[in-house]
This record gives structure tokens, C-alpha cells and sequence, in this order.
């Protein structure tokens, strides 16, 4: 039992009178309300709820006297960008979103408050459907769009797909929705971990079977990584391995690859400075290709975090990983359960 609840259940012993329970009742209140606000503030910077889920009606000109109308858009996605003063971040993603996006029927509407300010090569652009001061705060409040600048996302039929603040990463993000929208290309876990790594191991999985067939558990459990954060689902994914090395010490063995941008010696300071008990390797060469080439097919958000469990045949029993939401919450307790299971219920595998 820890030092709180020990406290709390002393302080029920005694009978809080009506006026300490009221105060112990807004101190919780106020502690709910701190860590949520941090979480808010964390995620504001990335994905955000939205008040609308269809393109509004436009009826506009643009700067250069064109109408635009929502019906201009039709058949095609269709991205919405909100330029607050010229951000860089802003500019950033957008430019990117270009380059990336050239041989694409992608459409384009951008606003801004402050045009004049736009590079040639942006206010140019034949593909942008730029919107000036004239029209930037009565759109904003049909899109129920924040002061700082935000993005909007919608498929060919004018349904909000997704949408967020500016932030450096977002167009890698942005990438499987478009993907999808564009191509109808969607990314499967099995196209990185297949059923059985054995089987595949000439095409960059060599350095995985090593790591089954050197293993000490029963089960070999391994997450793969581009990148490591305390605040991000790589700290709780790592806080999760350290909770499971520590309850089921012999029947597995963990071990974290990282891939990405993160190289060997990223690997010696996250084992040194998270205080790791299990091994945190660098990627093969030829794991790392593999890899690689998936993250430039589909994006880098898709293919870290990825947290899988392996017997000793190297049969995939169970993953994890982001574009599967609704995994993680078994996949932990599947991983706590182990222990207490004479085999694995092969009915429950993802394969």
C-alpha cells in the first residue's frame, strides 16, 4: 500500500468532519484539473477536437480575384491550412505538404491574415487557393478555428478526416491519411512483422531471429522505436517493460531496437540515462532498410512504438502498435497474464 492511500484510510479512521472532507474533496478536484490541463496543453500542439465535421460553405474570393467556392473542391481532398502572421512552423508544413504531394489531386486552401508577407514562390504557386485578410476571421469562425494557426483535412466527399495545430512533424503525420485518401494505401503491421519472423528472415529480420534464438524467457518481447520521450507512448511503453521486467523475471525476455534518425550511441544514453535492466540496440543494417523504406512509403508515426511478443519459434503472438488504438490496453494485460498461462491462447493472436 503506498504512503497516500495508508493516509487517506488513516484520515477516514478518524472521521473527517463535514468542513475537512470538503477540503479534501476540492484538493483531488484541483489535482484532476492541473493534469488535465496538461494533458491538454500537450496535445493542443498536435490533434485537436473540432466543432465541425463537414467542408463549410465557402463563397469567397481569393487574393488573386478568383472565386472560390466549396464546390470548387469537389471529388478531390481537400487540405485547409490557417496562417496566423506568417508562423514558420506554419509555412513549413505546408511547403512540405507541396513537395510531397506534386503528382496528387490533393486541393489546397490557405489563409491568411497577413498575405502580403507570403513568399513568391507560396503566393505564386498555381495550386494554392489563397485567402487574404478580407475574409481570414469570418472563415476562421466557420470552421470554429483557434487564433493560433490550425490545419484542416478533408476526403473528396467533404468530410473532415482530421485536423490540428501546426507543429514540425505534423506533414509525416498527415501522411497515412493521405495515403488512404489519395490512394487507398494503408499500412499493415504485417508488412514490417510478419506471422513468423523465421520465415522471412532474408529480407531484414536476420538480426531478430538472432535475438529469439539468444533469448533466456519463454517469450521475447520487442519494441521498436524512432524516436524515445518521457511524455510520449514511447515513456509509457518503456514504464510498461520496466513494471514486466520486474514481475516476470525468466519467463520473457525484452529488449528495445531503435531505428529512425536515433543511432548506436542514442541507444548506449537511453539504456544509461532511463536506467534500462534490458538491452537497447541499435537496428541492423539490413533491419534498418526494411524499415525505412516502409516508413518513406507510409510515415514514421506509423512505424515506431511498435511493441511485439515472440516465442521461441519465433512465432508473432501478439502486437501493438499506433494505427491499432484498441490494442494496447490488451496487449498489457496479455503480457502481465503470461506468467499464469501453461501456452499462449493462440486464439487471441493478431495474425
Amino acid at each position: 500500500m503506498t504512503n497516500e492511500k495508508r493516509k487517506i484510510r488513516c484520515t477516514s479512521s478518524l472521521r473527517m468532519n463535514t468542513n475537512a472532507r470538503k477540503y479534501v474533496f476540492v484538493f483531488i478536484l484541483l489535482i484532476g484539473a492541473v493534469a488535465y490541463t496538461g494533458w491538454v496543453r500537450y496535445n493542443q500542439s498536435r490533434l485537436q477536437y473540432s466543432e465541425i465535421n463537414k467542408l463549410p460553405r465557402i463563397d469567397v474570393s481569393d487574393i488573386q480575384g478568383r472565386a472560390i467556392k466549396a464546390r470548387n473542391f469537389s471529388g478531390r481532398p481537400v487540405f485547409v491550412q490557417f496562417i496566423k502572421n506568417n508562423s514558420r512552423t506554419a509555412i513549413m508544413l505546408l511547403l512540405d505538404l507541396l513537395v510531397e504531394w506534386e503528382e496528387s489531386s490533393l486541393a489546397f486552401m490557405v489563409l491568411t491574415n497577413k498575405p502580403e508577407e507570403l513568399d513568391t514562390n507560396i503566393t505564386n504557386n498555381p495550386r494554392l487557393n489563397i485567402i487574404g485578410v478580407n475574409h481570414y476571421e469570418s472563415l476562421r469562425a466557420a470552421f470554429h478555428a483557434p487564433e493560433s494557426g490550425s490545419y484542416y483535412l478533408f476526403s473528396s466527399s467533404g468530410s473532415l478526416i482530421v485536423t490540428g495545430r501546426d507543429y514540425v512533424d505534423a506533414a509525416k503525420d498527415l501522411k497515412r491519411h493521405l495515403n488512404y485518401l489519395l490512394y487507398g494505401k494503408a499500412f499493415s503491421i504485417q508488412e514490417l512483422i510478419p506471422s513468423n519472423i523465421r520465415s522471412d528472415r532474408n529480407d531484414g529480420l536476420a538480426q531478430l531471429g538472432r535475438l529469439v534464438e539468444t533469448a533466456a524467457g519463454r517469450y521475447i518481447v520487442i519494441a521498436m522505436f524512432t524516436s524515445i520521450c518521457s511524455g510520449c507512448r514511447s515513456g509509457e511503453i518503456i514504464r510498461n517493460l520496466l513494471k514486466l521486467e520486474e514481475s516476470q523475471q525468466g519467463l520473457i525476455s525484452i529488449t528495445c531496437i531503435l531505428g529512425g534518425s536515433l543511432s548506436e550511441s542514442d541507444a548506449r544514453n537511453a539504456k544509461s540515462q532511463l536506467h534500462l535492466p534490458f538491452p537497447v540496440i541499435e537496428a541492423s543494417h539490413d533491419l534498418r532498410l526494411r524499415w525505412d523504406r516502409l516508413i518513406a512509403s507510409y510515415s514514421e508515426s506509423e512505424l515506431t512504438d511498435v511493441v511485439f511478443i515472440l516465442d521461441k519459434q519465433g512465432t508473432v503472438l501478439d502486437v501493438a502498435y499506433p494505427n491499432c488504438p484498441n490494442c494496447w490496453s490488451p496487449f498489457y494485460g496479455r503480457l502481465d497474464n503470461l506468467g499464469t498461462e501453461d501456452k499462449y491462447d493462440k486464439n487471441s493472436q493478431l495474425f
